[in-house]
């Protein structure tokens, strides 16, 4: 009787599970696509005051270093929440948190 083939997806999912670090890795992911989005929704200056800063407990937090970056971001945020919804189905964006962070820019 021949084996079936594992899909790579499938090794993938069982070893982060394994080892404990899927909501950390998903998290990651989640951030790294969210700023994505938010280089092809904003145009300079806004685009350089907004980032992704954290994915938890189903929320997506977003660091604007002026108020007037997140006034700005405000609108966009809900759409930019279903499109990485749609990039990584395995997750559920339920609310979303726009922050003022202007510690974020600050270079160690």
């Amino acid at each position: 009787m021949a084996k079936r083939p594992i899909g790579i997806g499938s090794l993938i999912e069982a070893t982060l599970g394994r080892h404990g670090i899927k909501k950390q890795v998903t998290a990651a992911m989640v951030v790294v696509r969210a700023n994505e989005l938010l280089v092809e929704y904003l145009q300079p200056p806004l685009r350089d005051d907004v980032r992704a800063a954290s994915y938890k407990d189903n929320r997506l937090t977003l660091g604007c270093r002026t108020a007037a970056s997140a006034y700005e971001v405000q609108p966009l945020i809900a759409d930019i929440g279903k499109r990485i919804e749609e990039y990584i189905p395995d997750i559920s964006i339920i609310g979303y948190d726009v922050r003022i962070k202007p510690e974020m820019w600050r270079e160690w």
